[in-house]
């Protein structure tokens, strides 16, 4: 019987270190994994690094210096035409006839544009259907990832009928543009389009940049928020052109 309850311990005591050995091999193994992707970050910073330390900044400066040029009137007319345009968040119809007119210019610089279809809203958020919907412009496909996100909002808080009665206006003698929306946010959104158009054509960037266009940033971004998420999952940057107060 001392000789059986030996063997059986004995048994025991060489599953318990063939189970060691195999925590030991996993343990060795996610190492080696561990220690892989450490090499892949050190050899992607180094390169992001020896890129940096290349680039001509005064060149691309000079470069998009001389894009921008001319396009002033070209920026403010655009501007002007968005802000005439009413888009009170809960006026749905006038918040995308924004997004249509905004990726359209896009879509003739050749970017990938889409109206972005809704959410189901929850159950007890009914309301949130009749927001507007979440706009797009890509330079590559959706598959290529967002690369860098420019993002910006096309609501505004003043109800329908305020554009015809306070249209854009421009004071060049005070430098200074008004009318509803204009600051919050139409202009961070002419902003956004003429960069990223300039950053194409030029050839500045060589990632995917994606424009996303909100319909709904003055109630919180309720039906935005999910959508964003998917869209720009993975995205190396992202600007938003806001508008701070004076002095930042």
């Amino acid at each position: 019987e001392m000789y059986l309850r030996s063997l059986m311990y004995l048994r025991e005591r060489k599953e318990h270190l063939e189970d060691l050995d195999a925590d030991m091999e996993q343990i060795r193994y996610d190492l080696q994994e561990i220690q892989k992707e450490i090499r892949r970050k050190t050899e992607e910073q180094t390169s992001i690094q020896e890129q940096l330390r290349l680039t001509d900044y005064e060149e691309i400066k000079e470069r998009l210096d001389a894009w921008f040029s001319d396009k002033e009137p070209e920026m403010l007319s655009m501007l002007e035409r968005i802000v005439n345009m009413d888009s009170f968040t809960n006026d749905a119809a006038d918040v995308n006839k924004v997004g249509e007119v905004v990726t359209g210019w896009l879509a003739e610089a050749g970017f990938h544009t889409a109206k972005l279809p809704k959410k189901p809203a929850p159950a007890d958020e009914q309301w949130m259907n009749g927001l507007g919907n979440v706009f797009s412009a890509r330079t590559h496909s959706v598959e290529c990832g967002p690369g860098v996100a420019f993002i910006g909002h096309m609501d505004t808080v003043f109800p329908a009928g305020t554009a015809g009665a306070r249209p854009f206006r421009l004071d060049r003698a005070a430098d200074r543009a008004t009318g509803p929306g204009v600051t919050d946010m139409k202009a961070g959104i002419v902003q956004n389009m003429f960069v990223a158009r300039a950053l194409k054509e030029l050839g500045l960037m060589d990632v995917p940049m994606t424009l996303t266009f909100s319909p709904d940033e003055e109630l919180g971004s309720p039906s935005t928020t999910p959508i964003l998420g998917e869209q720009l999952n993975g995205a190396q940057a992202v600007i938003c052109t806001e508008p701070g107060y004076p002095g930042g």
